[in-house]
C-alpha cells in the first residue's frame, strides 16, 4: 500500500467517530467543540499531501503544520507544564530515534516491522505517562516529533531537501494517536463496566 494511505484513512475515520459520538466526553478532555475537532482534522487530511517549503533545504508537511496550534493550546491546558511532559517525551523520541537509526543504517527488520515498534513505543509511553487524555496525546506527537526532527538534523546531507512528515511517518503518527484514542476509551469503558460489576455484587 502507498505510505501516507493509513494517515489519511485513519484521520478521516476518527473525524467521522467523533461526529457519530463514538467518543463520548471527547469535546469535555479537549476543550473543544465537537464541529471544531471534525472540521480540523478534515483540514489536516486535505494538506496531508501538501509540503511547505521553509527556506531551501527544509518541508514541513502541511498536516502536521495544521496540528501545532492544536497541540500548543493542548498544552496550555491546566494542570500541564513543559517540565511535567519533557521527560516522557525525551524518553519516548530518543528510544524511536534509535530506532529509526537501526533500520537507517542496515533494517535489523522490515519496514511494517520498524512501525510497529514506533507505535508501540510512542502509544505505551503516552498511556504509561497520564491518565488525562490531552497529555497522551501531546507526549505521543512530541516524542514521534522529536525523533523525526533528531533524524533529519543528522542526515540533513544526505537528504536534500529534508521533509519533515513524510508519509511513512504520517502513517505512524496516526496509528499512534488513533491507538492512543481507542486505548483510552476502552480503558475508561471497562474501568466502569467493573465497578458497576463490583457495585452490583455489594448490593446482593
Amino acid at each position: 500500500m502507498i505510505d501516507g494511505t493509513f494517515a489519511l484513512l485513519l484521520s478521516l475515520s476518527i473525524a467521522v467517530l467523533i461526529q457519530t459520538g463514538w467518543f463520548s466526553g471527547l469535546e469535555q478532555e479537549l476543550k473543544w467543540s465537537r464541529q471544531r475537532l471534525v472540521l480540523g482534522l478534515l483540514a489536516v487530511t486535505a494538506l496531508l499531501r501538501v509540503e511547505v517549503p521553509v527556506g531551501e533545504a527544509l518541508k514541513i508537511q502541511g498536516g502536521m503544520l495544521l496540528l501545532l496550534p492544536f497541540l500548543i493550546r493542548l498544552i496550555r491546558m491546566k494542570r500541564v507544564t513543559l517540565m511535567d511532559l519533557f521527560p516522557a517525551v525525551f524518553l519516548a523520541g530518543s528510544i524511536l530515534f534509535f530506532l529509526r537509526e537501526l533500520y537507517w543504517w542496515g533494517p535489523a527488520f522490515s519496514e511494517n516491522g520498524f512501525r510497529v515498534l514506533g507505535i508501540g513505543v510512542a502509544a505505551g509511553m503516552a498511556l504509561l505517562t497520564s491518565r488525562r487524555l490531552h497529555v497522551r496525546l501531546i507526549v505521543a506527537a512530541g516524542g514521534l516529533w522529536l525523533a523525526e526532527w533528531m533524524s533529519l538534523i543528522l542526515h540533513r546531507k544526505e537528504l536534500n531537501p529534508a521533509v519533515f512528515g513524510v508519509p511513512s511517518a504520517l502513517d505512524v503518527f496516526w496509528f499512534t494517536w488513533t491507538a492512543i484514542l481507542v486505548s483510552h476509551y476502552a480503558l475508561r469503558y471497562a474501568s466502569a463496566w467493573v465497578r458497576q460489576l463490583g457495585g452490583a455484587d455489594g448490593g446482593r
